[in-house]
């Protein structure tokens, strides 16, 4: 009889860790659920982003910062960090340095600051996996920034 209760309870924390590598929500966006899963193209909850680099795409230390204001750049974005703003826990953690922070701005409401090494994010509440192309974004982004201003200078 006791195996039988260890097995039980051993099953009841396997399904228990199972669930938790899950993201919460998952099984609600599954079910039908109208959970929002993130922005539509040219939508974006936020008005505003500034992204602050601390490393640069070939990982040299560096501390530039451009806000972007513009609704479908920012859709953009926030499609690398669709759980961001919602509270929800990432399946991973671990310890390691930021290269970029974005803080997206809404219309109202509480800021949403948001950490990466382009290979995971964080809100501090768990690390999330990083889409691939979040590194090469926000190169573009800041080489049209420096084009821009380049731009400028020879005017």
């Amino acid at each position: 009889m006791r195996a039988l209760a260890s097995v039980v309870v051993l099953a009841v924390l396997g399904i228990g860790l199972a669930s938790c590598s899950e993201p919460s929500g998952g099984a609600a966006q599954r079910s039908g659920s109208v959970a929002q899963t993130g922005p539509k193209v040219g939508q974006s909850r936020f008005v505003s982003a500034t992204i602050t680099r601390k490393f640069d795409s070939s990982g040299r230390l560096t501390n530039d910062r451009l806000t972007l204001n513009d609704p479908e750049q920012l859709a953009i974005l926030e499609s690398y960090f669709r759980e961001a703003g919602r509270g929800e826990r990432g399946p991973l953690a671990g310890g390691w340095v930021p290269s970029v922070i974005i803080t997206f701005k809404p219309s109202l409401g509480r800021e949403v600051k948001v950490h990466s090494n382009y290979q995971v994010w964080s809100e501090g509440i768990g690390d999330w996996p990083v889409k691939a192309a979040l590194k090469d974004h926000v190169q573009r982004l800041f080489s049209r920034k420096a084009d821009a201003l380049s731009a400028i200078d020879h005017h």
